[in-house]
């Protein structure tokens, strides 16, 4: 009776290696069954971390709007000689934005 366990189990052994051998897609001996036979490798790249700021890190595209819209109106109108503030600068009220023409006022004056 003993010899027909010990049979037994060295049959269930050999069947149980035969079994996972047969399973393994690769060549003869190169370890694991393959579960995904049809993936290819990936590549992976890696980096040392480092603080940095933020914004250097965000790109971002977009229409900018103000928020709020001042209509200029000159007191009076002639051609513009010189233009003394640019378009998106910060100005102050009371600050020259451009002169004009000035020889018809200046000769009513």
């Amino acid at each position: 009776m003993i010899v027909v366990k010990n049979y037994l189990s060295l049959l269930l052994t050999i069947g149980g290696i035969l079994l996972i051998q047969g399973c393994n897609d690769g060549p003869p001996g190169q370890g694991m069954p393959n579960f995904n036979p049809g993936s290819q490798a990936t590549s992976v790249e890696t980096i040392t971390v480092s603080s940095s700021d933020i914004s250097q890190q965000i790109r971002s595209f977009g229409n900018i709007r103000a928020q709020e819209i001042v209509n200029v109106t000159p007191q009076v109108s002639n051609r513009i000689t010189q233009i003394h503030a640019d378009l998106g600068d910060t100005v102050q009220p009371g600050e020259v934005l451009a002169k004009i023409y000035e020889v018809p006022y200046r000769d009513q004056f």
